[in-house]
């Protein structure tokens, strides 16, 4: 069955119309730069790091044009990727299908198969202001970001450190996928804050933008279960509990879960095998988001001239033999292009050099990632939030000829 994009869009966007709430102000403080040791005992160096972390339907009539931005940010200095073709028909969003024509009845007709989820992914995409009526919360902004992001070669956003806790940023998220034919990773964030208990309030209006809208499960690619929760501890013995609860919630939408971590952790994985915590995790997972990062283990790698073998045993060692061929994503990875960065690795190579160099080498191994069936993702988008770690500067220019393409 399709229903068309009249009804579907018209009704989507009417509810977003609608429902966008006042925010109250503040922001979320980041987290300290000294990384954290790792317990871990597996042959992979130990992973420290810092970073992080019945449908009711509206009469109101389709609203899906965004007035014109007044941002003055440069157009892309690369040039933008092409369109892949069609892997199985069409399917999203790697496809040919878009949901600016019809939406598929069944979910599972709608997303590119695991097999074509490979290469480039895209960016992760930081929205740290916790003030939701802040500029880089609202419509315009994302999707205008989202448009600037597919010029670049991407087809999916990986949404990271969430701190406006109300349905307004996850409804503007759903519409920016809408308006620009481009798939949103969630994520339920515990978040900087000493208030550790303001994920559910993430979860809840998340939950409530995916039940009050009917294109919601066709944008939402995945949700996350936190960033780094079992690195950052948060939850204490009830996460797994938590997040079974939460799989169940999302059921009824066919929307898939997963926690976006570094998989080799001591309290994950040891000489490359899942601890009891590890295996629960994976069990209730459906796919899995890892967070690769050879830029905070100076030991072994001074600078980025040979960090694939990182991919490699990770990939190969740790992820593929435990994971039984559940889909994966590199959901963070990153080095930093200026000594200082908001992350500091605690040795020398944060430079445009080593930087050039490590998006280099995920570049230029298309078909390893085709081969392995590994898509990644770029953290983060540009320097507006993470600084050093974005493909575009501040000034809104990327740092590099970044057009990674798919093979």
């Amino acid at each position: 069955m399709f229903l068309s994009r009249q009804f579907i869009l018209g009704a989507v966007l009417g509810v977003l119309a609608v429902s966008v709430s006042a925010a109250p102000h503040g922001h979320g403080h980041k987290r300290g730069c000294k990384p954290k040791p790792s317990s871990s005992t597996s042959t992979l160096p130990p992973s420290s790091t810092v970073t992080d972390e019945p449908t009711p339907t509206s009469t109101l009539p389709p609203s899906s044009t965004l007035p014109p931005s007044t941002s003055d940010s440069p157009a892309p200095t690369s040039t933008p990727a092409p369109l892949p073709p069609a892997p199985s028909g069409g399917c999203f969003p790697f496809g040919n299908a878009t949901l600016s024509s019809s939406t598929p009845g069944k979910r599972d007709d709608w997303w590119c198969p695991a097999s074509e989820q490979y290469g480039f992914m895209g960016f992760s995409y930081p929205l740290e202001d916790s003030n939701c009526d802040a500029e880089s919360n609202s419509a315009q902004k994302i999707s205008k970001d989202f448009k600037r992001m597919k010029a670049m070669g991407a087809r999916l956003v990986r949404v990271y450190a969430p701190e406006c806790r109300k349905k307004s940023v996850w409804e503007n998220l759903l519409k920016a996928g809408i308006e620009n034919d481009m798939g949103v990773i969630g994520l339920v964030w515990w978040g900087f804050q000493a208030d550790q208990s303001l994920w559910k309030k993430t979860r809840d209006s998340l939950l409530d933008v995916i039940q009050e809208n009917p294109l919601a499960p066709y944008v939402f690619h995945s949700i996350a279960f936190g960033s780094e929760p079992i690195l950052d501890h948060v939850d204490g013995n009830n996460f797994v509990k938590d997040m079974q609860a939460f799989k169940k919630q999302l059921e009824p939408f066919g929307i898939p879960l997963a926690i976006s971590e570094a998989w080799d952790l001591g309290d994950l994985t040891r000489s490359n095998k899942l601890t009891t915590l590890g295996k629960q995790i994976r069990d209730t997972s459906d796919l899995v988001q890892a967070h690769m990062m050879p830029y905070y283990h100076c030991d072994k790698y001074p600078n980025a001239d040979n960090v694939m073998d990182f991919f490699t045993h990770y990939i190969e060692k740790l992820i593929e033999p435990n994971f039984n061929g559940m889909p994966i994503l590199i959901t963070e990875t990153q080095w930093a292009s200026t000594p200082d960065s908001v992350h500091n690795r605690g040795c020398k190579g944060q430079d445009l050099g080593n930087f050039k160099t490590y998006w280099n080498t995920f570049i230029d191994n298309c078909e390893y990632w085709k081969e392995h069936k590994v898509g990644w993702f770029a953290h983060v988008f540009s320097d507006g939030a993470e600084t050093g770690f974005g493909i575009l500067a501040q000034n809104g220019k990327a740092k590099m000829a970044f057009n990674p393409q798919r093979c």
